[in-house]
């Protein structure tokens, strides 16, 4: 990852062009390995509750990560306000 904030549970990933352009076969292989990579990368956040913000190339960082960022924060709320809800019912049981 380019920046992981352990507090948090973020991964900030910048993906630069190289992840979808090129269309040459000599770079095929290359491209295979980078998407295989990022997938692995998915799926280690998302085993371990990570929160993978990716940023790509063609986006602007000052607009998508405070957007993103809402976005998780949002659903840690939502979250944590279900699980006090089913605490709530299991001590009522």
């Amino acid at each position: 990852f380019d920046v992981f904030f352990k507090k948090h549970r973020i991964a900030l990933e910048v993906q630069v062009a190289q992840h979808r352009l090129h269309h040459t076969s000599c770079y095929k292989d290359v491209k295979k390995k980078i998407r295989r990579r990022d997938r692995k990368k998915r799926t280690l956040c998302q085993d371990n509750g990570i929160f993978l913000l990716e940023v790509w190339y063609d986006e602007k960082p000052e607009i998508v990560i405070p957007e993103r960022v809402q976005k998780i924060k949002c659903f840690v709320n939502q979250a944590s306000q279900i699980s006090i809800y089913n605490q709530s019912i299991i001590s009522k049981t």
